[in-house]
């Protein structure tokens, strides 16, 4: 079950917080700096990662999984690897300023847990006898 929407997977991080997760789909584009593209994919209420899955497709069927490194050529020089990092609450995904990867398709799903304030809970108040007896 995947989704471009915030989703709570049903399973609980150790303190007990549920774990959500969020999938971002798009096409690599030229970024905001000349020696590295950086592509903000939106905001994110995270305050921990569990796991992030994910990776590349280019023209030609290629699939280049998350955390792996292009290559321009056999001689090893070209891109770098491609690895996200949420930072002032967005997510951003980004390559090299050199990088061939423009144009290509990404996938990129996000486990996280929300910070303890944002989490909405309901808690129904205990009574004493005392209380009752009123």
């Amino acid at each position: 079950d995947y989704s471009t929407t915030e989703q709570d997977t049903g399973k609980k991080w150790i303190d007990g917080r549920p774990i959500y997760q969020k999938t971002y789909t798009g096409v690599i584009a030229r970024g905001e700096y000349e020696f590295y593209n950086k592509m903000d994919l939106g905001a994110i209420d995270a305050e921990s990662v569990i796991g992030i899955d994910g990776g590349l497709y280019d023209t030609n069927g290629n699939i280049i999984p998350l955390f792996s490194t292009l290559t321009a050529d056999n001689n090893g020089y070209g891109d770098y690897t491609w690895e996200p990092r949420i930072a002032g609450g967005h997510v951003e995904i980004g390559l090299n300023g050199s990088t061939l990867a423009i144009g290509y398709n990404f996938i990129l799903t996000i486990k996280y847990v929300k910070p303890a304030a944002t989490e909405t809970k309901t808690t129904k108040k205990r009574t004493t006898k005392k209380e009752e007896n009123k």
